[in-house]
């Protein structure tokens, strides 16, 4: 921790952090499938275990601020007694390195384990469904990854913990989008078989990625509040699209597919 330097004040990233939190319980709240009690598992974890982290004036330092569990006044004294979940704005100094996927896209969040903290970047820049769907994310690194503190079993094995996180993120999606996102999906498709007009080996895939933006993602996500958003929009359309439209050209199945892609190109997220 260092001296209270900050670039905005304390209510401005509490007012960041208070969207996250409920963008992400709406969102846990969303979900159909089995991931549904696996998501508000990580967000009650959360809250339970986490506090605000502000960024310092520095790189790789930050400040602790208040826990974020009504029940639990005031701070921690050390980072080590919880996670911290630490808002930045794009004129802030991250506290962590920004995280790049193979596609030469920067991430908007990480969690560092070193660090027992989660960072989303940018965060004026995402709307509520993007912030809540990158806390949910990175939230469920925090809770597989800095479960001892609670005394918790692992969330998954530890070869397939990625992929069932995008999984989950994939599912929040699906549950909100509606018809906006089945029509995203059936254009990712459709630019896909232009792509990839031969037919493949029975168990081999491409991971093809840059299509146009399709305007549906606008019904999905919100407007775009900033055009360098619109790219992680694109990358969960990618990845999605990809995994369905190999499972219908290859004898392998939607897990093995999105596993296949997850490892790939989104390694270490």
């Amino acid at each position: 921790m260092e001296g209270i330097h900050m670039a905005h004040t304390r209510p401005e990233y509490m007012t960041q952090v208070n969207r996250m939190f409920n963008s992400a319980n709406r969102l846990a709240d969303a979900i159909v499938s089995h991931d549904r009690g696996k998501a508000r598992g990580i967000m009650e974890f959360m809250v339970q275990h986490g506090y605000m982290g502000i960024p310092g004036t520095t790189a790789g330092r930050f400040n602790l601020g208040c826990w974020l569990a009504a029940s639990r006044p005031g701070a921690p004294n050390q980072q080590a007694e919880g996670i911290a979940v630490i808002p930045c704005f794009s004129d802030d100094i991250p506290p962590v390195k920004r995280p790049q996927t193979t596609t030469g896209y920067q991430w908007g969040g990480c969690y560092s384990r070193t660090a027992q903290a989660i960072t989303i970047f940018d965060t004026e820049r995402l709307t509520d469904t993007e912030i809540g769907l990158l806390l949910l994310h990175e939230g469920a690194h925090a809770r597989h990854r800095t479960r001892d503190i609670a005394g918790l079993p692992p969330l998954d094995p530890d070869d397939i913990h990625e992929t069932n996180t995008w999984a989950m993120m994939l599912n929040c999606v699906t549950a909100i989008g509606g018809d906006a996102w089945s029509t995203a999906i059936a254009k990712e498709i459709r630019w896909l078989e232009a792509q990839n007009p031969d037919q493949p080996r029975p168990r081999a895939i491409t991971y093809t990625w840059g299509s146009p933006y399709c305007l549906e993602l606008d019904a999905v996500f919100g407007p775009v509040l900033h055009s360098s958003i619109k790219r992680f929009r694109q990358e969960l359309l990618a990845t999605a699209g990809n995994m369905l439209y190999w499972e219908s050209r290859t004898r392998l199945g939607a897990e093995d597919i999105l596993h296949s892609i997850v490892t790939a190109h989104y390694p270490g997220l």
